[in-house]
C-alpha cells in the first residue's frame, strides 16, 4: 500500500481505497488481515505507518499501528 507523501499527508489514496472493499470482505469473513507498507528512507525518521489513517476511515473500524 506504498503512498506518496508530502508534508506528512498522503498525496495519493487510491491504492488504499482500491483495496478497501477487498479488506471489508475478508473482515466479514472474520480473516486475520495484516497490510505491509514500505514509505523509503526518511531523513528525519520521522515517517509511521500511522500517516495511512485513511485506511481507518475507509473501514470504518479499527487499525493497528
Amino acid at each position: 500500500l506504498n503512498c506518496p507523501i508530502k508534508n506528512g499527508r498522503i498525496e495519493d489514496d487510491r491504492r488504499i481505497i482500491l483495496h478497501a472493499e477487498t479488506v471489508k470482505e475478508l473482515i466479514k469473513r472474520n480473516a486475520k488481515i495484516i497490510l505491509l507498507s514500505h514509505q523509503g528512507r526518511p531523513a528525519d525518521d520521522k515517517r509511521s505507518a500511522e500517516d495511512f489513517i485513511t485506511l481507518e476511515e475507509q473501514q470504518n473500524d479499527r487499525v493497528k499501528f
